[in-house]
């Protein structure tokens, strides 16, 4: 356990996670955060010392030559527009460009630790079989990105002592992230299961992401691939009826699989297809998780 403050600067800061974190890093330590656009993350990320990087391509100006961590949470969001041709490059660029650049303008600072995100993604459509950080990649272009995405970190291992990936589940917390984009449905009373509702949904609550980022931050002995995860993943059938009681909302109109992949596309993946992902690593480590079940996660989160 460090005992000092130590000097963290953060990527992807204004996001849904990067947000909290930055919350719950900054009264022990001296936080930087790489921002696009200074005024509106000024409001969002009260005493966090903000560095201007307007964009990926440009460069960025840090007066340290020495960084305890880096913390890597840029880009953009997965589900956030149809996957045109054009949308897939951007998803693409924002996440390993942007970190290649970013290598790239941290090549005079020396780093100690780095933490890269990823997503369970990387293991494609597993089905029903229990997947851990020693299960090999799977397919599809989700896979792909995650793949590339975590490469461009290892290759930059000159830059820093220590690497910790985190491959991500749904991430579930108040006002942001994947619920935010379901909950109006629940409360109507129009939401149902996605496809036959049977694809595993690998959640994890926003206050483990960052128990375990911080963990990671403590811990000279975390290094490598952690799976972000819950202890138990739902199907999509068991999560949607599990939220529609904790609202008291019925839950009997389903979204056909055509009728997803008619609306969305190729995005249609990231419902339909599903990781039964589990958190071998964290738990050998001796993390304890505050949310193992999702009932109590999404009562205390609506």
């Amino acid at each position: 356990m460090y005992d000092h403050g130590m000097k963290i600067l953060i990527t992807g800061a204004t996001g849904f996670i990067g947000q909290k974190l930055c919350e719950s890093l900054k009264d022990e330590h001296e936080v930087f955060a790489l921002v696009r656009n200074l005024k509106s993350a000024e409001k969002k990320l009260p005493g966090i010392k903000l560095i201007s990087w307007p964009d990926i391509h440009s460069s960025f100006e840090i007066n340290e030559s020495k960084l305890d961590v880096v913390i890597n949470l840029m880009g953009e969001n997965i589900a956030g527009a149809r996957w045109s041709e054009e949308r897939k490059k951007s998803l693409y660029d924002s996440r390993i460009i942007g970190t290649k650049n970013l290598f790239k303008q941290l090549k005079s600072t020396s780093i100690s630790t780095f933490i890269q995100a990823s997503a369970v993604g990387y293991y494609g459509d597993s089905g029903d079989e229990r997947v851990d950080e020693n299960s090999s990649i799977g397919q599809g272009f989700l896979a792909k990105i995650c793949e590339n995405w975590e490469n461009e970190a290892k290759i930059h291992r000159d830059q820093y002592e220590r690497l910790c990936i985190f491959r991500l589940g749904v991430v579930l917390g108040e006002n942001g992230g994947a619920l935010e984009k379901m909950l109006p449905a629940f409360k109507f009373g129009v939401a149902g299961k996605l496809g036959n509702g049977e694809q595993y949904m690998p959640w994890i609550h926003r206050d483990d992401v960052i128990g375990l980022i911080k963990k990671a931050i403590e811990t000279q002995s975390w290094m490598g691939v952690y799976n972000a995860v819950s202890p138990n993943p739902v199907t999509n059938l068991e999560f949607t009826k599990t939220l529609g009681d904790v609202l008291s909302r019925p839950t009997i109109l389903p979204a056909p699989e055509f009728a997803l992949k008619l609306i969305l596309g190729d995005m249609s993946r990231v419902l339909l297809d599903g990781q039964r992902a589990l958190p071998t690593k964290a738990l050998e480590a001796g993390y304890q998780f505050k949310y193992k079940e999702v009932r109590p996660a999404l009562s205390a989160i609506v």
